[in-house]
């Protein structure tokens, strides 16, 4: 990540996905108070996800839902397959639109 955002590119297009858990109990045994210790009480099971992207200029990709015990494979198989799609999204050209109300600072408008 560039540690000047001014001079960063700008994304093309952004991937937004929410997984849904459940968090299950887990058994553990009872261990000695005197000493000082972290305990897993609980692991999370991915049960389904949902995703869009979106591309810079606002235009989205149908969003995908899925519920199942194998959202996490399904997920990651559904990445593969996209990248196909995200190609596509990516070779359409948009034009940049310029108008008279953009303030170029005036370090670019001065000429050498």
């Amino acid at each position: 990540m560039s540690r000047a955002p001014k001079k960063a590119n700008k994304n093309r297009a952004a991937r937004r996905t929410d997984f849904e858990c459940l968090l299950r109990k887990v058994q553990d045994c009872e261990r000695s108070k005197q000493e000082s210790f972290s305990d897993k009480t609980g692991l999370h099971e991915a049960c389904g996800f949902s995703q869009v992207i979106v591309r810079s200029d606002g235009k989205a990709a149908n969003p995908v839902r899925y519920r199942g015990e194998d959202a996490v494979y399904v997920f990651l198989s559904w990445i593969l397959h996209e990248e196909g799609v995200l190609r596509v999204l990516m070779a359409e050209k948009t034009p940049v639109k310029m108008t008279p109300t953009v303030n170029f600072p005036s370090k670019y408008l001065a000429c050498h």
